[in-house]
């Protein structure tokens, strides 16, 4: 014989409008591990389920006025809170047109009304431990969802801002498109900031307190990374690499660079005046922008893989990264072209050209400086 769990008790909704039937039910599953709720009618029994839902419904095919069972029926497996739970059609006849209407209702099982109390409760108890089992999966299912969703959020928020994972999270098309175990060739807009003074204030100060200030230098270009929904692909020494438009594309991604270096420069402005006074350290911040085609992929080995940047874009930003001095943000022509096509007005300053390895013709760069531009010597 088929069980359910002892250790657990169920309730069955019986649903007919004579008084006899619910006795003979309450009967039938005496000294077992299910309870009997009565209903005398469709809407009576809608009432109870909607109020303390039961494990099985049993209910007659035809009932005098109103909701008929098979009425019933219909209406719990169309609800998506009560479609799983087992529903029982009885019927004083047992020929094949009642079972037909019982089952094209939806109806999980077909009762005879004279049916035997053992075969009743063979056939109850099997119908139990389907539906316990359906809701095992189901709880099962959900929670690896649940897993899968927090390993999802904890992958994109090594990278991606915090308001970006919502978005991507709450939306199946930018999830796909934002998968990062495949390479793409996304137009990209590239930013590097680099620490100026760095070498000088790892001699001056004890490693610890290097540690505690570049954590506390991390943490801030984070930080204005993230409040333009830009993606941290590497953080190297002190130097951090940053991108727009990848995982998931942004229309205004050199917008989103450019906005993100100034107020990188201006944050670290105050905070490069704070280690000064405390530390007695001079530092500075350099930035460097480009936008292009890159490859974002996983590049790496089986044990340890990195999600990043690579490509010419990446390599030129970084070169244009180390002309700029401490306070400076420098960029491409191709950026300065982006700037200019989205009416973005912006005050830079043309440098001479500079000259690339494997490049033929010369960069051009723009600085757009800040009105506080350290004088480090750098």
């Amino acid at each position: 014989m088929l069980e359910v769990s002892s250790n657990k008790s169920y309730s069955l909704l019986v649903v007919d409008d004579q008084a006899f039937f619910h006795r003979l039910m309450s009967g039938y599953l005496d000294d077992t591990s299910i309870t009997v709720k009565a209903a005398k009618s469709g809407e009576e029994a809608l009432a109870i389920i909607r109020r303390e839902p039961p494990d099985i419904v049993v209910t007659d095919i035809s009932m005098p006025g109103g909701m008929s069972g098979l009425e019933l029926c219909r209406h719990l497996k169309a609800d998506s809170r009560t479609v799983a739970m087992p529903v029982v059609i009885l019927s004083t006849r047992s020929d094949r047109e009642d079972r037909i209407k019982g089952f094209e209702a939806g109806a999980d099982d077909f009762f005879s009304k004279a049916m035997d109390r053992e075969e009743f409760l063979v056939r109850v108890r099997s119908l139990l431990q389907l539906h316990q089992a359906r809701r095992d999966l189901a709880a099962a299912q959900l929670a690896i969802e649940v897993q899968r969703g927090q390993a999802l959020r904890e992958t994109f928020e090594r990278y991606v801002s915090p308001k970006l994972v919502e978005k991507i999270l709450a939306t199946p098309s930018m999830l796909e498109l934002a998968r990062i175990d495949r390479n793409t060739r996304p137009i990209v807009t590239v930013l590097f900031a680099d620490l100026r003074g760095f070498t000088r204030m790892s001699e001056q100060l004890d490693p610890d307190q290097v540690v505690l200030l570049l954590n506390e230098y991390f943490s801030l270009l984070t930080d204005c990374t993230h409040q333009n929904e830009g993606t941290i692909f590497n953080m190297a020494g002190d130097n951090l690499l940053v991108g727009f438009g990848a995982p998931i594309a942004q229309k205004d991604a050199t917008l989103r660079a450019i906005k993100t270096g100034q107020r990188m420069l201006g944050e670290f402005a105050r905070l490069a005046r704070e280690w000064k006074v405390k530390h007695g350290v001079e530092v500075g911040l350099g930035i460097g922008i480009n936008e292009g085609v890159a490859v974002a992929g996983n590049v790496g080995s089986p044990a340890y893989m990195n999600y990043t940047l690579i490509g010419d874009t990446v390599n030129t930003a970084a070169r244009i990264t180390q002309r700029a001095r401490a306070g400076e943000m420098l960029f491409s022509e191709r950026v300065m072209r982006s700037i200019r096509q989205a009416g973005i007005k912006l005050d830079a300053v043309e440098l001479p050209a500079m000259e690339l390895k494997g490049k033929s013709e010369p960069l051009k760069i723009f600085c757009a400086p800040t009105l506080q531009r350290p004088d480090l010597g750098i």
